[in-house]
């Protein structure tokens, strides 16, 4: 909400946003903020952490989000970093 005020005043047109994971200042991935781009995400490229006591938590979230129809809410708490692509009105 704070991004879309801010390129609002900046008379700036939002085109895109993206989930930024693990952060925005490092990301490794970048995620179109839609349905159909987190589904595939979630399904193909997300994984839970190897040989880690939270390996078997993470993996049952991994599969309870992709058996979501949209898992992009979620994805949005999960990495609330966010980078938006924008152009000049």
């Amino acid at each position: 909400r704070r991004c879309r005020a801010v390129a609002a005043r900046a008379r700036i047109e939002l085109c895109r946003e993206y989930a930024a994971l693990p952060s925005a200042r490092a990301p490794a991935y970048l995620v179109e903020d839609a349905p159909s781009s987190a589904a595939l995400f979630v399904g193909s490229l997300l994984a839970p952490p190897p040989r880690s006591r939270l390996a078997t938590p993470v993996a049952a979230l991994l599969w309870a989000m992709g058996r979501m129809g949209d898992p992009s809410g979620l994805l949005r708490v999960l990495a609330p970093g966010r980078v938006a692509v924008g152009r000049r009105r």
